[in-house]
């Protein structure tokens, strides 16, 4: 077949097929590009400023469904290594009792046996209480250092030795707990003897290239089978890459990390394990297995002791999942008396909601719109991002990390919304007053614009911006109302399915990111939260990193998290006339004058 010339204004050139789509190359490049919509051509994005190598002309395509057919010239957007991204990697620490069932023991001498060293090794490890499996790896590990030692170490996990080291290594015992998340991946590296954090990392989810919700992932699995591996391969890589800045940050040594958790949703449970996702796509949306499972870290690839363990917790139901599990643990929402809820709010939200000692969950299909995805100038929380707004009395915004913007991240287009409510500049319906119809500020009035689809208001004027003008659509408004309409329905069907009112809910518990960033009030204005959440609502932060952590250090968390599995009842509320009607009223901004 034809090849073509592509050259990156990086000064990166490539040969590729011609007719290859330009999102592919960037993806083969190696670029951490976006693609929201995963490749459908739906979400604007990927737009990207293309010319021909041996023209003047420059035009702008979106990457996921241009077709090369020239030597091309590109230029690559601004900020695409990610720099800056604000990603929340805390949460609240609760206190337990350290028990990671990882442990330690040094023998003194020679263990050398009668006919064998093996042998008296085996007799010593006997005599301690401990078994030792004939494993090629430990046999690899004792043939080369373990033999000639005077005095080893026997690296055990629960009553199975399952590494043997030569010398006394007792106080080097090290774990990694791992929140997957669909956007991104949380690493804490752990000192399991003493319970300490001793490095954290963050990076985004490399399988964003195949879209940015997981229903765009299992698409990806459906078209292309091979599909499977790269998503696995992206994930892993990704964790491989936190390991690495862990390992730099706290001058531990990968052979001794012996342990591994990882929290996730779903979907991302099912990719980080190569399980087909397929069935989460279909109704009735069941997950390949539910209960935690636990695999040796060389059979994923990562970069550990290749006998490490890797703990990886259970999963609720299709569409909520082991981090909802890391979450409850965390936060201990199945032990607190009384009414309370637990939400994250993010592309897939995820509740669960303790009545009295009856636990149930569900998920609510919010779309990545509050995650700043399918938004005209919606952004993820990086540099650049409008993450605050004020209107009234002036207009106020905060940007991340400079002064001019680039778009807005989610907790800016809430605060943005619920300030246009409170300017009366949106209807009940979500509809923007016409210029004319409106009695408002004339500071305001003037930045209400006609356009094609309906008005938009210009947040961020070209002259104020360095030349780039922010606005947001009406189109912009009705992805929030979707988003917003989803994640209400869910939580007031939720409180009535478990037969209590809303008014009886003593603590509404934010989890994630976004909860963490967000302003309550405005939440409150615009009616993502139900009005009796006033004065409830309390931000717990990443609290699936933190349940991870707890998983990490103590066996008798995971067994709790395996019982929190089963205490849960899943509630498919989706799809039902109760939804609709929840949802067709959550649309609604009652607070609009």
């Amino acid at each position: 077949m034809d090849k073509v010339r592509i050259v990156f204004n990086n000064g990166q050139e490539w040969q590729v097929e011609k007719g290859a789509r330009l999102s592919e190359v960037i993806k083969t490049a190696g670029f951490q590009m976006d693609f929201p919509c995963g490749g459908q051509g739906k979400c604007g994005q990927c737009k990207i400023t293309i010319g021909l190598l041996n023209g003047i002309d420059r035009k702008q395509v979106l990457a996921c469904t241009y077709k090369v057919e020239k030597d091309t010239w590109v230029e690559l957007p601004e900020g695409l290594d990610n720099l800056g991204t604000r990603i929340l990697s805390s949460g609240s620490k609760p206190a337990f009792a350290l028990n990671p069932g990882f442990s330690k023991h040094y023998i003194e001498g020679n263990v050398q046996g009668n006919r064998s060293f093996w042998d008296g090794l085996e007799e010593q490890v006997r005599g301690l209480g401990y078994r030792i499996p004939r494993d090629l790896t430990i046999l690899q590990h004792f043939a080369e250092t373990g033999s000639k030692a005077k005095g080893l170490t026997l690296v055990c996990a629960g009553d199975e030795v399952i590494d043997v080291e030569p010398g006394d290594t007792t106080g080097a015992l090290y774990g990694l707990a791992v929140d997957i998340g669909t956007t991104t991946v949380v690493g804490y590296l752990m000192d399991l003897n003493t319970g300490e954090e001793l490095a954290v990392s963050a990076d985004l989810n490399a399988q964003r290239v195949f879209g940015a919700d997981v229903i765009s992932r299992i698409n990806a699995v459906y078209q292309d089978k091979d599909n499977l591996t790269q998503l696995q391969m992206k994930v892993i890589g990704t964790i491989n890459g936190l390991l690495e800045k862990v390992i730099q940050q706290s001058e531990v040594p990968a052979e001794n990390i012996y342990a591994v958790t990882l929290a996730g949703n779903t979907c991302m449970h099912h990719l980080a394990l190569s399980l087909n996702p397929k069935n989460l796509g279909r109704s009735p949306f069941l997950p390949v297995i539910q209960h935690p499972v636990e695999v040796y870290a060389h059979k994923l690839g990562l970069n550990v002791n290749p006998r490490a363990r890797v703990w990886v917790f259970p999963v609720i139901a299709g569409f909520v999942g082991g981090d909802t599990v890391a979450a409850v643990l965390a936060s201990g929402l199945h032990r607190k008396k009384g009414v309370n809820l637990l939400i994250d709010i993010g592309t897939n939200g995820e509740l669960v909601v303790n009545a009295h000692g009856r636990m149930a969950a569900c998920s609510a299909a919010a779309g990545p719109a509050l995650e700043g995805a399918q938004i005209t100038f919606g952004m993820r929380a990086e540099t650049g991002a409008i993450s605050k707004v004020q209107l009234l009395p002036e207009i106020r915004l905060e940007i991340i990390g400079q002064e001019h913007a680039k778009g807005i991240c989610g907790s800016g287009l809430v605060d943005l919304l619920g300030e246009l409510i409170k300017a009366k500049l949106i209807n009940r319906r979500g509809r923007f007053v016409a210029p004319e119809d409106y009695n408002g500020p004339q500071f305001l009035k003037e930045r209400l614009v006609k356009g094609d689809k309906g008005y938009y208001f210009v947040l961020r004027k070209a002259e104020e911006n360095g030349g780039r003008e922010i606005y947001f659509s009406q189109e912009d408004v009705s992805q929030l109302q979707l988003a917003k309409g989803a994640l209400r329905a869910a939580v007031e069907l939720l409180v009535e399915k478990v037969g209590v009112d809303g008014l009886e809910v003593e603590e509404v518990l934010l989890a994630g990111a976004f909860g963490n960033f967000l302003n309550i009030e405005q939440a409150l204005v615009i009616g993502l939260l139900p009005d009796w959440a006033k004065g409830k609502v309390r931000s717990i932060g990443n609290a699936a990193g933190e349940g991870a952590k707890m998983a990490l250090l103590s066996a008798d968390k995971r067994s709790e998290a395996t019982e929190i599995n089963r205490m849960v009842e899943f509630l498919e509320l989706a799809g039902t006339a109760d939804f609709q009607g929840a949802f067709a009223q959550g649309m609604l901004f009652t607070h609009a004058g």
